[in-house]
């Protein structure tokens, strides 16, 4: 069966519910097919505390139920040694004219590991990333 793992801007569309075209996506593959890395958990808690105060407790919340939800299925993605291996191959390679943030090439590295299918906007970096070392990509925003 086909494995997905959310880049962390889906991760964020997936419990804002925000874009129509993730929420149909996401909604017609089963949660035991779809992960979530830990990276994107902390990336998503960082911003979170420099949100507006008002709007902090909503995405904890919301958060704490996605992440609830993939613990439920063991959906959540560790950094593991075969990972760390990825991401130190990929970490000062030049994609599409420049240097990945930290965060981007551990998600890359743990798609590339667990031959998951990275779900996120084709953006250049990531086309790129599929040509030079195999990542697999799926576009939720266009349904490609």
């Amino acid at each position: 069966m086909t494995e997905y793992l959310l880049s962390t801007r889906v991760l964020a569309d997936v419990i804002n519910d925000h874009d129509l075209f993730v929420r149909e996506w996401h909604s017609s593959i089963d949660l035991r097919h779809q992960y979530i890395s830990v990276i994107s958990l902390g990336v998503l808690k960082s911003a979170i505390e420099k949100a507006p105060q008002e709007t902090r407790d909503n995405w904890r919340h919301f958060l704490g139920k996605t992440q609830a939800r993939f613990d439920r299925v063991g959906n959540l993605v560790d950094v593991s040694v075969d990972v760390v291996g990825k991401w130190a191959l990929l970490r000062n390679v030049e994609v599409a004219g420049e240097i990945l943030a930290e965060e981007d090439n551990l998600i890359v590295a743990t798609a590339l590991s667990r031959s998951f299918i990275l779900v996120d906007e084709a953006r250049s970096s990531d086309l790129e990333l599929q040509k030079r070392f195999g990542l697999k990509l799926f576009n939720p925003y266009r349904g490609t």
